[in-house]
């Protein structure tokens, strides 16, 4: 089952213009669908079919229309650099600006992100920050919440481990490292974002969705399931002086804070959205056992994370 059946909408728009377009490209994108008035080459892996060759228009609001109610500026990583990032609510409706990059609007009630570029941006970037707070904050409002986190399945088509951590932790070379060092055990599915969702009791993966730290070859299977089970949520922490890789599993109020602490763009979220992202974390860390892995440096090291979830204390 599809994790919701409205579909998101990317409409490109040239600034003091109303966006009313047929959008033409469609692809499959964290669970759900989402159409594009422009091609989004970081989806051509996910292109979906269709019995029909055009969606009904929509004319999109312009949110500058309605005075902002609240407004906070701050400065992040987004397409390959720190840029400053102001983000405007205006009801249920936000415009995010990126200096250098351009203007998203994003309306949750309808499902569109409307797309004012900046003069001269190459269309990578663009694509780059529209998978960053835009689409994020798309998925948050329909209970889709993206974590800063690499994942592995264990052994083909099974259950995911989610690794989490602070920035250098080591989650991208962990998730390399199983799934070179042991790739009948261990495959690598996600390298930077993972969007999840509760789906009944349980906490699942839904890992359509670029990765920019990978290679197209290395991307998510276009003919994979839409939506994976997670096993486990590790949260990273490298130690040098650690002897031997030792798992154990976190309390109520640490399992809580690793899932509040690792989802991406939170700031973003309006007051309504954060208490249901609060809600999600609480159902998220009773939903699937999350642990402390403590691990020392180097191979040896690595070879005893190994071993270690390889027994499947989870």
């Amino acid at each position: 089952m599809e994790r919701f059946p409205e579909l998101l909408r990317i409409v490109l728009a040239r600034d003091g213009q109303q966006a009313h377009t047929t959008p033409v490209y469609a692809y499959r994108f964290a669970g759900g669908e989402l159409e594009s008035s422009i091609e989004i080459q970081a989806l051509s892996p996910w292109a979906a079919t269709r019995s029909r060759t055009e969606v009904a228009a929509h004319t999109a609001r312009n949110p500058h229309d309605y005075p902002g109610t609240e407004r906070i500026v701050f400065s992040g990583w987004i397409a390959e650099a720190q840029r400053r990032v102001a983000a405007t609510w205006h009801g249920s409706s936000t415009t995010i600006e990126i200096d250098g990059v351009g203007r998203f609007d994003v309306e949750p009630d309808t499902g569109l992100v409307r797309v004012t570029p900046s003069a001269s941006v190459p269309h990578a970037l663009l694509e780059q920050a529209l998978f960053g707070p835009p689409l994020i904050l798309q998925l948050a409002a329909r209970d889709t919440w993206c974590l800063h986190a690499s994942a592995v399945e264990l052994e083909p088509g099974g259950g995911l481990v989610l690794f989490v951590g602070d920035s250098g932790c080591g989650k991208s070379t962990m998730a390399r490292w199983l799934s070179e060092a042991a790739p009948r055990k261990f495959g690598r599915i996600t390298d930077d974002i993972t969007p999840v969702a509760i789906e009944g009791d349980g906490l699942k993966a839904l890992p359509v969705y670029p990765q920019p730290k990978l290679e197209p070859k290395d991307q998510y299977d276009g003919l994979a399931a839409s939506q994976r089970s997670v096993r486990a949520v590790v949260w990273l922490d490298r130690s040098p002086d650690a002897r031997t890789a030792r798992l154990h599993c976190q309390g109520e109020v640490d399992a809580l804070l690793t899932v509040a602490g690792h989802t991406v763009s939170s700031r973003l979220f309006s007051h309504a959205l954060l208490k249901r992202h609060l809600s999600f974390c609480r159902e998220a860390s009773r939903a699937t056992d999350i642990f402390t892995l403590e691990y020392g440096s180097g191979s040896r090291a690595l070879g005893s994370v190994c071993d270690l979830l390889d027994s499947r204390p989870f």
